[in-house]
């Protein structure tokens, strides 16, 4: 969804906890253009 977003010219952001996210999810959701990502820790 995102490389379908960025591809179109539309923002794209990303609200996590980040609890699933490792390197390699990481590398790909910048690759795919991601615009802004937000963390949230409790």
């Amino acid at each position: 969804m995102i490389s379908y977003a960025a591809a179109k010219k539309i923002g794209t952001r990303l609200h996590t906890n980040a609890t699933l996210l490792d390197g390699k999810l990481s590398h790909d959701i910048i690759l795919a253009g991601l615009d802004m990502i937000s963390f949230s820790f409790d």
